[in-house]
């Protein structure tokens, strides 16, 4: 006997797949602290910043890597389930607790009535235990930080910000998996910085993150010395290890997307048209871009 037998509701026996990392820690963009009210009442007050901070049990070892107050980080993706590695939902939290959560159409929600202690049960959008509650759109990212070496773990970042933000990561996200036909092992540059947004009547500030592919020499090398610092990542994705493999990234609509190969002295850029031609073309910048 290895495992303990687990069945879903149709008694199908639950097979696990170890599919998913242990998370390493958490990587946010605010933080609470201390205020007044007009009265002189203490209070926790959430504000947002305009850099990284971890939380978890690797806090220490990010901090280490990056520094007090890092605003970019290299990211990437080990697993092509959006579930995991892109998670869109709507959450809802009542007095501290998961209530329940959802993709809009199908719900897991708390039901008390549900004797002798109450479960979690599944329902479909219009069922009366959704109303009444607020329900918040969210995204969690899942993604290793090759920077790290000898940490074998995901980060999750997760956001509500569903205006601005959470659109924008989505569209980053959806627009390299639709283009290269898979997201795990590219390289990202996740970035934050804080903007000033305007609500009526009222000037606001809000920690704005951005996710933009950065596939150069320099990113890819991250990935080759995270490798080689003794993560066999084989059996959990496919890592672009050279430039060669970068090349036969299949790209749809490929004028759009740009390969840059990041040298120190003189740097390229190249394109790649539908044939899979690559050209080089002589930049000052070095980066991935969309060029709509």
């Amino acid at each position: 006997m290895s495992r303990i037998i687990r069945k879903d509701q149709s008694g199908a026996i639950i097979v696990p797949t170890g599919n998913t990392l242990p998370e390493a820690g958490r990587i946010k963009v605010g933080i609470t602290v201390p205020g007044k009210t007009s009265a002189g009442k203490d209070y926790a007050r959430p504000t947002s910043l305009d850099y990284f901070r971890a939380t978890g049990t690797m806090a220490e070892r990010f901090h280490q890597t990056f520094g007090a107050q890092p605003k970019t980080l290299t990211v990437v993706f080990v697993s092509e389930d959006i579930n995991e590695v892109c998670n869109q939902r709507y959450e809802c939290w009542d007095n501290g607790k998961r209530y329940g959560w959802g993709d809009g159409e199908s719900f897991t929600v708390w039901d008390e009535n549900n004797k002798p202690v109450g479960a979690y049960i599944e329902v479909k959008k219009g069922n009366p235990l959704l109303s009444g509650h607020k329900w918040d759109e969210m995204l969690t990212l899942r993604f290793i930080l090759p920077d790290i070496k000898g940490v074998l773990g995901q980060w999750s970042f997760t956001t509500k910000g569903a205006k601005a933000v959470i659109p924008s990561l989505i569209k980053s996200f959806d627009f390299i998996r639709e283009r290269a036909g898979r997201v795990s092992g590219i390289p990202f540059e996740f970035s934050v910085e804080k903007v000033k947004g305007y609500s009526p009547g009222e000037a606001r500030q809000y920690s704005k993150v951005k996710l933009i592919p950065v596939i150069t020499a320099h990113t890819v090398e991250k990935v080759r010395d995270f490798l080689a610092s003794g993560q066999d990542m084989a059996s959990i994705a496919p890592i672009l290890l050279n430039e060669a493999k970068l090349n036969d990234v299949k790209y749809i609509d490929a004028p759009h997307v740009e390969i840059i190969e990041d040298k120190q002295d003189t740097p390229k850029k190249f394109t790649v048209d539908k044939d899979g031609t690559v050209r080089p073309v002589a930049t000052k910048d070095a980066e991935l871009f969309d060029k709509e």
